[in-house]
């Protein structure tokens, strides 16, 4: 059974599968699961599938411009 995290993670490679097979590289995600968006800049260390769907999207967006951001820390760059 996948915890919450893994499942948003997958739901974010899924997203970025269909954004980059229409040919889109340049993009910014809204998470508002704080811990993919959290995995995918801190780098994460855990043996998990989440560490797997990271690893998956760093692949991805090392040959794009795809940025993720949690909606509460775009919330905080907008308000100041």
């Amino acid at each position: 059974m996948l915890l919450f995290r893994e499942r948003e993670a997958w739901r974010l490679h899924l997203a970025l599968q269909r954004i980059y097979n229409l040919g889109l590289r340049s993009m910014i995600f809204k998470l508002d699961c704080k811990s993919v968006a959290n995995g995918i800049q801190k780098h994460t260390n855990d043996d998990s599938e989440f560490k797997f769907l990271i690893a998956k999207y760093e692949a991805t967006s090392s040959t794009t411009n795809y940025q993720v951001l949690s909606i509460q820390e775009q919330t905080n760059i907008s308000s100041n």
